[in-house]
């Protein structure tokens, strides 16, 4: 019947929707395990930064030298050791993720990308549920009534939107004065008239003379 403006709520979907499946993707590698390319990379780049950390180490002991004997300034020296501490921290991260990728994921690693996972599916849902609530659906089959809501109207929390009802059955109540009370029965026939169909008297049989 009604449909809230959703464009957020989709934008929040896409992006929960993406989410959910890198973090599917992900899982899957790290259920797999490391792919031989992933090692070969690795073990290339621990022989570089071997190499790299081995001449950072030759040349500070040369730069030492120098320093003692007076040829370079002690600052030459402070460089060299900072370049060759960062050669060696690097190499041994190298090495670290080198270990780890031969090894595989471990079973606590994998559990909490399954947690990551769940996670995102909860998020998804949520969205789901967001721009599902955007739409308003009647609750039964009838006829609208009144309208109070128009498009371009805020919408707020118990504001009243609709009004319908169900035309099917129709009670229509009468008060009937105290002389004539005796004279009706609960068979009687009865015609009654509507302002909204001027002219129109109308009966359980059909129309009745007007």
């Amino acid at each position: 019947m009604i449909e809230i403006d959703r464009e957020l709520y989709r934008a929040e979907l896409g992006a929960a929707a993406v989410a959910l499946g890198v973090a599917e993707a992900k899982l899957v590698d790290m259920r797999a395990g490391s792919r031989p390319e992933e090692i070969a990379k690795a073990k290339e780049l621990v022989r570089q930064l071997q190499d790299s950390a081995a001449f950072a180490k030759s040349d500070l002991e040369r730069i030492t030298k120098l320093v003692q004997s007076g040829a370079l300034p002690a600052e030459s020296l402070d460089k060299a050791r900072v370049t060759y501490v960062t050669e060696q921290a690097r190499l041994s991260a190298a090495e670290k993720e080198l270990e780890m990728l031969q090894a595989g994921y471990t079973q606590t690693a994998i559990g909490i990308q399954e947690a990551i996972v769940k996670e995102a599916q909860a998020r998804l849902d949520l969205a789901k549920a967001k721009l599902a609530e955007c739409t308003i659906f009647a609750p039964f089959s009838g006829t609208i009534t009144r309208v109070y809501a128009r498009k371009g109207d805020m919408a707020s929390p118990r504001a009243a939107l609709l009004e319908m009802a169900d035309m099917s059955p129709i009670v229509i109540r009468v008060a009937v004065p105290e002389a004539y009370a005796l004279k009706v029965y609960e068979t009687m026939e009865a015609c009654v008239s509507f302002d909204a169909l001027p002219g129109q008297i109308c009966g359980p049989s059909g129309p009745c003379l007007s």
